[in-house]
Order: structure tokens, then sequence, then C-alpha cells
């Protein structure tokens, strides 16, 4: 039972260890039920709020013009805390001197602490808003006097958007959490599985820290807001197909394959047979992707890179065809592979090797072999029984496809 338990657990960490991405589904700790209506005074005019809920309005929404895709999505960051009317108001006034700030969360409907704090006057709302326009944003220097607040206010509740729209004060920042719990061991780690914490601190976009569904963003009036969900499932679903974040493979592995297949070739078909060469030793020797890129065995890998796909595209399509089984295995049970190094041959030892071919286009190729240490390519003293792959001096590939195998040399 308790191991049942730890497994169970440990899965709902592996999920909440995932980053979130635009259009991530939100909720707050101080939302008022669906239905509710809450109702104003206001010059003898009586104001009613009755939110006209849209999903687009309780998500994340992130810069259109954001440049860090990775998968096809766009991550979210620390600082997308801009949210409500009064930061709809402070970006009309950084437009205004020519920034620019964009929205990231609009409503979650009413709020709650209308009714904790009593507040039945329109007036009253448009004091906070006034008050915290002045004192937080604009330093005793207000640009929009208490009238055109409360005309601004009145316009927002009758068209849906909710007390919530005109009430939400955000924090700057999200907070994460530092730790994750490991049920089975009965400890803290500092790492979560899928895409969640790198080592010890959380994986950076846009230079700044990622947020994950663990992450909490407070409103100053008493709510908590996060993520129901990543955002990230629809688009695994769409980009990944059957397979990859559900049974055999999880994101993680995925950003694992693309940053060491974008190291180590540079063609589609080379990066093909890097990933599935990968995958053999995976399965060869019992380890896992991060457990065979992360060994040393790749000088391509970087973790600096991690989570970066490259916006050609090439290497993401190459390991989506992978995992998901579209495209075949060039290799067979290859584990090892070579590029050519300046200054030096790149060639076999015939009577050594069981397997050699080479995969890749014009100079881009990278040879792949088997047993290990059977192909040199910083080796000058060749063998009797050496067969040259590539040719150092007149610059040139004399071998294209399979050298050692089924073929006979050429």
């Amino acid at each position: 039972m308790k191991a049942q338990f730890a497994y169970i657990m440990n899965n709902l960490i592996h999920n909440i260890g995932e980053y979130i991405v635009d259009g991530a589904p939100l909720k707050c700790s101080m939302q008022a039920d669906a239905g509710n209506i809450q109702k104003f005074t206001y010059k003898g005019r009586e104001i009613i709020s009755k939110p006209a809920m849209t999903e687009e309005m309780s998500v994340l929404q992130l810069p259109k013009n954001r440049t860090e895709n990775a998968c096809g999505q766009t991550f979210a960051n620390i600082e997308d805390t801009a949210g409500g009317l009064m930061d709809e108001m402070l970006v009309t006034l950084m437009e205004d001197k020519g920034k620019k700030k964009e929205i990231n969360i609009t409503s979650f409907g009413n709020c709650k602490w209308i009714e904790k704090d009593n507040i039945t006057k329109i007036e009253e709302v448009v004091e906070n808003i006034f008050r915290v326009l002045k004192g937080i944003y604009y330093k005793g220097r207000p640009h929009f006097t208490r009238e055109e607040i409360a005309e601004i206010v009145i316009e927002m509740l009758e068209q849906g958007k909710g007390t919530c729209y005109c009430y939400m004060v955000l924090n700057n920042k999200w907070e994460n959490l530092p730790t994750g719990y490991d049920f089975a061991e009965e400890s803290y780690h500092y790492e979560l599985p899928c895409i969640g914490f790198d080592g010890n601190t959380y994986m950076q976009f846009n230079d700044k820290e990622g947020i994950n569904l663990m992450s909490m963003l407070f409103c100053r009036h008493g709510g908590i807001i996060c993520a129901k969900e990543s955002g990230q499932e629809q688009s695994q679903t769409e980009e990944m197909e059957d397979g990859i974040g559900i049974e055999l493979y999880t994101q993680k592995d995925f950003y694992y394959l693309v940053d060491v297949v974008s190291g180590e070739a540079n063609t589609y078909d080379g990066m093909v047979a890097v990933a599935y060469e990968v995958l053999n030793r995976c399965r060869i020797n019992g380890k896992t992707i991060e457990e065979v890129v992360t060994s040393g065995a790749y000088t391509g890998y970087s973790a600096e890179q991690f989570g970066i796909v490259p916006e050609d595209g090439i290497a993401k399509n190459a390991v989506l065809a992978v995992l998901t089984g579209e495209v075949d295995n060039p290799i067979g049970d290859i584990q090892y592979h070579f590029g050519k190094q300046e200054g030096f041959d790149l060639w076999c030892e015939a009577d050594k090797c069981s397997n050699v071919i080479v995969i890749g286009e014009g100079p881009y190729r990278n040879v792949f072999y088997e047993p290990y240490g059977a192909v040199h390519n910083e080796k000058e003293q060749l063998t009797e029984d050496a067969v040259i792959i590539y040719d150092n001096t007149n610059k040139k590939w004399l071998f294209d496809g399979e050298v050692i195998g089924n073929a006979n040399i050429q």
C-alpha cells in the first residue's frame, strides 16, 4: 500500500512540475462561484455586476511577439503578472510614454473580497483604484480622475468583466517553490521530472525563471492564483501524437534528444540517426534518455540549451519522427558515431568493424559504427586494413551509406 501511495503521489509531482505555457487555464482562490451577482449604487443608480465569462478571460495570455518558443509553445516566466483594469490603465500610460506592456490575466469574474469587505458603492471601488494607481504607479501624479475611473468601472461591469477585473492588484512576480517531495524516499529533492526544475534552479525563459503548476501569484485582496493545467497537454497531443508525454516518452525526453541531435548533426537524416543511436543505448544498456545524453559521451549536448528548440524546426521534426515511429531506424543496433575532425582523415579498421554507415549529405555527414574503437577521426597512423571514409587531403567524403555490413566495401 505504501509503495502504491508513493507511486501515485510521485506521478502527481511529475505533473505539477510541468512549466506553464501560453493559454494555460488559471484559477483564483477569491473568485466567486459562477452565477454570482454583486450590486452597487452610484449617484442614485443601481449598477449590477453579472460576469459574462469566456474561456479567454481566465487563461494566461503571453505577448504575441515573444520569441522563445519550444515545441511550438511559448513558456511563461515569473514576470508575466499584468492583470485587470489597473494594469490596463498602466498600459495606456506606458504607451503614452513610448513603452509597451501587455495584459497577462483579464478576470476571474466577481471577487469574494467585495462581499467580505462589504463594498456596496462604486465610489469605494473607484477610491481603491485611484489610491493604488496614485501611490504605486504614478508617484503622486494621477493621470485619471475619480470621475473618469468611475465611468470606466461602470462600463467594464456592464460589459460583464466582473469585479475581479476592476479590483485586481497583482504582485509583480509569481512565487516559485524551492523543492519537491519524494514520497518513496520520504525526503525532499531538488529535481522534478518532466519540464520542472533543472538541478537547483528553474529553467529560464526570456532570461527569467519559468513558472509551473506549483507556482503562485498573489493578489493584494487575498487571492492566490495558480494554473489548473500547464497548457502543454493540447500541444503535446497535436505535436507529438501517441506515446510522447503519455506512456512511452516524456517531454523531458523530447528536449534532451533535441538538444543532443542539434549539437551532433547538421542534417535531418543525421539527427534521426543520432536520436536512434541514443535510444539504442537506452535499450541495450538499460538507461534513460537523460542518463545517456548527460553521460559525457555526447560533446554536442549543452545543458544551457536544454529546453530551447532551434527555430528552423529540423531537430524538432527529426526527434518527433523518431519518438512517434514515423521514420525507420537507419542504423540498426549501432551505438556509436563520429564526425570528421579538421586536419585528420576519418577511417575505419575493416577487420575490426561489424557495421559502418555514413549518413548525411554534402560536407555534413556522420559515421555510425560498431564496435567501439573501430573508427578513428583523430589518429594519423593508419592500420593495414584501413578504409578511408573522409579524405582530409582532398577534403572529400569517399563513401555514402553503408560502408561495412551487408554491402561490400567499394
